[in-house]
């Protein structure tokens, strides 16, 4: 008569080796799936720094640029009308810049993804732009209306040669891998009058 076989023979250890190998894979395959989305995830980070740099060194050049000019000659290097540009048409700065690396926008319509935006409203009509600097309207990032000027009133005349406060802000807009980024520094320039 033969013998049955016990559980703890070699046939029952075999099935338990396969059961040990079907758990180790489940728990590598876990363990590779969670590593794979921890590098995405850091890989995606390093991108959006780095990203990030490109736009914060770009818009501080800017404002060191700013900061060099003449306060007197602020507004025509760095407003959008190429026409008042002190060493002649097209040769300032201007109000918009590009910043290699970064992408525009998809909605971005002039293409470069850097902007300066100052109190500068354009006054003109469709035949001819007419650039002022205003206290009355622009850009309410500037917190405008404001006085400019120093008198204490908020007018609606241009102050482009009498303003002693012109506030600016820097802006970067770019597509990121993970939708579209902005990044923005606002500071104000005023005129140091010596006594």
């Amino acid at each position: 008569m033969p013998r049955p076989l016990s559980p703890s023979g070699p046939r029952a250890r075999r099935g338990f080796a396969l059961a040990e190998v079907a758990v180790s894979l489940a728990i590598f395959a876990v363990s590779a799936s969670i590593l794979a989305q921890t590098y995405r995830a850091g890989h995606a980070l390093r991108v959006q720094a780095h990203e990030e740099g490109l736009a914060t060194t770009a818009a501080q050049n800017v404002l060191e640029r700013m900061r060099g000019a003449r306060f007197g000659e602020l507004v025509a290097r760095f407003d959008p009308d190429p026409f008042n540009d002190p060493l002649g048409p097209g040769t300032a700065h201007g109000a918009t810049f590009d910043v290699p690396g970064l992408q525009p926008s998809e909605d971005d319509d002039d293409g470069a993804v850097g902007e300066v935006v100052l109190p500068v409203v354009d006054m003109g009509d469709a035949i001819a732009a007419d650039f002022q600097v205003r206290e009355d309207s622009g850009p309410a990032e500037l917190g405008l209306p404001r006085d400019l000027n120093g008198d204490a009133v908020v007018d609606d005349g241009d102050h482009s040669d009498d303003a002693i406060l012109v506030p600016a802000l820097v802006r970067v807009r770019w597509q990121s891998n993970r939708g579209p980024r902005e990044l923005e520094f606002f500071t104000a320039f005023t005129e140091y009058i010596k006594e």
